[in-house]
């Protein structure tokens, strides 16, 4: 099912001339509460940022998953060890695995710091919104 665009017409039609539309449209594209829709979407992003902190450091408490990023270091630390002098290239590939696992930690340890920085944010926002309310200015 497409959708169809309306025309000038199908304004007409309606009951409202085109230049009531396009003043109403104007209108509400320039209104003052357009302006404050965009920290709404800032607020947005930042609960966001928030519940994304809070699942890392869920999984970064997680005992499985603190079991695996070490069991994967030791044994791509004892395989890397074992290699023979001249194997060069697994030595290289190992190396990148074991590096690779702990920019996975440390990507999870920054979503972390990002949500609290965000809550932070949003505690300040907070703060300032009861300002306003309490003295007035809305």
């Amino acid at each position: 099912m497409t959708r169809r665009r309306s025309t000038k017409m199908d304004v007409a039609e309606s009951g409202l001339g085109f230049m009531a539309a396009a003043h109403n449209f104007t209108r509400r594209c320039n209104s003052p509460t357009r302006s404050r829709v965009k920290p709404m979407t800032d607020e947005n992003k930042l609960d966001r940022a928030v519940a994304k902190g809070v699942c890392a450091q869920d999984l970064l408490d997680n005992e499985l998953l603190s079991e695996a990023f070490a069991g994967l270091e030791g044994s791509y630390t004892s395989a890397w060890r074992a290699t023979a002098i001249d194997d060069v290239a697994a030595r290289e590939k190992l190396f990148l695995a074991i590096n690779i696992v702990g920019k996975v930690r440390d990507h999870l340890t920054a979503i972390v710091t990002n949500g609290k920085l965000a809550q932070a944010e949003l505690k300040e926002i907070a703060q300032v919104a009861e300002r306003r309310k309490r003295f007035g200015i809305l």
